[in-house]
């Protein structure tokens, strides 16, 4: 029960890193691919640079933010069946 309960703190604090980071962070990522000048035969690495869009960033932030309600829930759950013993394996149920 103690270990839901730490996992799920946890796992508050890190979707909550991963919004903060989702929202605030601009770096553009990059898609690598290697091919052949067909001409020479010389091998070279080719290189795109995108940036998310706001539909993207949106959808993420939205995903963070049901994983953090998720594991709040569950977190108030396992503190419950901390302090009462016959709901200590009882995750199923909603308060």
């Amino acid at each position: 029960r103690i270990m839901v309960f730490l996992s799920a703190i946890l796992c508050i604090l890190w979707s909550i890193v991963f919004i903060v980071e989702t929202a605030v962070d601009t770096q553009p990522y990059a898609v690598l691919w290697g091919t052949t000048e067909p001409t020479r035969g010389f091998a070279c690495v080719c290189l795109c640079e995108f940036f998310l869009s706001r539909s993207v960033i949106l959808r993420v932030v939205v995903l963070g933010t049901g994983v953090c309600w998720n594991s709040f829930n569950l977190t108030l759950r396992a503190l419950k069946g901390l302090r009462r013993a016959q709901w200590a394996n009882m995750f199923s149920v909603l308060y």
